[in-house]
Order: structure tokens, then C-alpha cells, then sequence
């Protein structure tokens, strides 16, 4: 159990108060007693968070520490002895456990509130704007990238290109396709291409280029893609919601 007594030990040794003797006995405590080893880790990154946030609040609890540690030393050896089954927390016992509640939810959280490229879908289905001439082509573009199948669909949209290099939709679909693939160089590039050119495609490319980034986990070329939308782009709002948790 990580009594007041065993917390002091920790905090004079993170403190560096220790003898040499003392930090030379307590390692080797920490390297052969498991439960120990696990009390220290959890002491330590609680007394860390509390040294970076609360500095006066880290005196007070290594204070409350010594405090406690005093009252309790003449009756420790009798408590050992005691077989009941009821354990009752002291005041400062629900403060270490409530404070590591407390960080190991924040840092869960602030992990879990990370945004992934995931998070944000992929438009589907499509529609192309089918010319007359490639119309089979165009068909099985549309039904390789709507059900997935990105490799496929980007044989159909170079088939595309090839006879219409400058087809913009098409060339935005095949980077999305690419990215879905992990292609990002070539992805990329086509993306750039798009939000550098002044088609309707400029802005919803610079939107897909800031998630391959984001997919890259290239979060600082994420924001500085996503800090160029404008306001009267269509996915600028999804674009200042992204910065905000980036």
C-alpha cells in the first residue's frame, strides 16, 4: 500500500534529499519488489504534473506528507497487525487517489480527443460529370471509389486523364483515392496543383491536403494548410473546428 510513510521515501528521493545509502536501498527495493515499482511510477508522474501545474499546491501535498508520517510512525507497527477486512481511506489518501484519477483521465483524454483523419468522412458516393467519349470509364471510376476499392478506382481515373489531363474532378477524386492508399507524395502534389490553380476544386483540395497531413501526422503542415481556407469556403468552419483541437 502506498502509505504516507512510503510516499515521503518517494518524494525525498525525487527531491534528491536522500542519503546515498537511502536512494542505493530504495532502487534496489524498486527493482525487486514489483508493487513497489508500480506505487513509484504512479507517484512520480503525479508529483511531476503537480511540480509543472501547482507549484504551491506540490509544497503543501509534500508538507501534508511529512505531516502525516509523524502522526502515524508510533502507531504503524500496530496497524500492521490489524486482520480487518474494512480499509478505510484517510483524508490524504483520497487526495493521491483522487489525483491520479484525475491525471491519468486528463492524459486518456486529451489522447482521446486527438483528431484522426478517420474522423472525417470521405465524400461518398461520387457523381462524375461524365463526358460522352470515356462514359464506361467514368462509370467504373464512380464504382471503384464508392465502394472502396482506391486501386482500382485510380487505373480508372488515369484512364481519364490520359485523354483529359485537365479534368479537375477527376484529378481531385484520384487524390483522395491516392491518399486512401497511403500515396501520399503523389497525392500531395496533385492536391498543391489544385488549391495553387482557381477552380471550383481550390479550396475543397486545400481541405483534403491539411487531412493527408493530418492522415501523415504532419499536424503543424495540417495547420499551416487549414490556416489558408477562407471564410467563404465550404469546409471552412470543419477547417477552424480542426485547428482548434490541433
Amino acid at each position: 500500500m502506498m502509505d504516507e510513510k512510503t510516499m515521503l521515501l518517494f518524494d525525498d528521493y525525487l527531491q534528491g534529499a536522500l542519503s546515498a545509502p537511502q536512494q542505493k536501498d530504495l532502487e534496489q527495493r524498486l527493482a525487486n519488489e514489483p508493487e513497489l515499482a508500480d506505487a513509484f511510477v504512479i507517484f512520480r508522474e503525479l508529483n511531476g504534473h503537480l511540480s509543472h501545474h501547482y507549484s504551491e499546491e506540490r509544497a503543501s501535498f509534500a508538507a501534508q506528507l511529512r505531516l502525516k508520517a509523524q502522526e502515524h510512525a508510533p502507531t504503524q507497527e500496530a496497524e500492521t497487525k490489524k486482520t480487518t477486512k474494512v480499509i478505510r481511506l484517510r483524508p490524504l489518501q483520497y487526495f493521491v487517489a483522487a489525483s491520479i484519477v484525475l491525471l491519468f483521465g486528463a492524459i486518456l483524454w486529451s489522447q482521446l480527443a486527438v483528431p484522426t483523419y478517420s474522423d472525417y468522412q470521405i465524400e461518398q458516393p461520387i457523381s462524375l460529370s461524365i463526358r460522352s467519349e470515356g462514359e464506361i470509364a467514368f462509370a467504373k471510376a464512380e464504382e471503384a471509389f464508392n465502394t472502396g476499392d482506391y486501386e482500382m478506382a485510380v487505373l480508372f481515373f488515369n484512364s481519364i486523364l490520359s485523354n483529359t489531363p485537365d479534368n479537375v474532378e477527376v484529378q481531385y477524386y484520384k487524390a483522395i483515392a491516392l491518399t486512401q492508399q497511403d500515396n501520399y507524395e503523389e497525392a500531395d502534389n496533385l492536391y498543391k496543383a489544385l488549391w495553387e490553380g482557381s477552380s471550383v476544386y481550390k479550396y475543397k483540395a486545400l481541405w483534403r491536403h491539411a487531412l493527408s497531413k493530418l492522415k501523415q501526422k504532419d499536424r503543424a503542415s495540417a495547420k499551416a494548410l487549414l490556416e489558408q481556407i477562407p471564410p467563404e469556403a465550404e469546409d471552412y468552419e470543419q477547417a477552424q473546428d480542426l485547428l482548434d483541437k490541433l
